[in-house]
């Protein structure tokens, strides 16, 4: 089953495997059972099991749009994480001590300076576990894969196979009618 807790996206992934065992296992297996039988139950399975393919194909397509957008976010994401290090390490380690009061200055505008640069640092803190709910490249390209295993040529025409999902489809579609 799918992971507890995890990434959103790894979660998704993990779902997807978990249905392609399920179409290339024993539930795969029932199914083709209805071969090109025709009624209700084996209208409503293939229309059922189309649409489902329909909808992770769309799925492809939207990731794959996403995926230069997450690109730059993915950036971002370093570049929150790089400087929430750097606020961290400046907000422990910039202590002023009894430095203003040895030189006869106000200590207060210092203890600003550092607080300010603690709120600064939690606040980036905060943006970059938001920003990291985004999806990673690897977890698209992760997810990419299973869509590919799942559908095979259709979401991706270099290959010549249907997918395991897609040559499930073609087992129990109806015989076409004598010409």
């Amino acid at each position: 089953m799918s992971p507890v807790g995890s990434n959103l996206f790894e979660a998704l992934r993990a779902g997807l495997a978990d249905f392609r065992l399920q179409v290339e296992g024993e539930a795969g297996l029932k199914v083709r059972a209805l071969g090109p039988s025709e009624g209700t139950v084996p209208d409503l399975v293939r229309r059922v099991l189309e649409a489902l393919a329909e909808a992770l194909a769309w799925l492809d397509g939207a990731l794959e749009d996403a995926r230069d957008t997450l690109r730059v976010a993915d950036a971002a994401v370093a570049l929150l994480e790089t400087a929430n290090a750097m606020l961290g390490g400046l907000a422990t380690g910039l202590s002023f001590g009894d430095l203003p009061q040895a030189f006869g200055l106000d200590p207060r505008p210092f203890e600003a300076v550092s607080t300010a640069l603690g709120q600064a640092h939690d606040a980036v803190a905060t943006g970059t576990r938001v920003v990291g709910l985004l999806p990673a490249p690897e977890n698209l390209s992760a997810i990419h894969e299973e869509l590919v295993l799942l559908l095979g040529q259709r979401v991706d025409p270099s290959r010549t196979d249907a997918g395991a999902l897609g040559a499930l489809l073609v087992a129990i579609q109806p015989s076409p009618p004598p010409r």
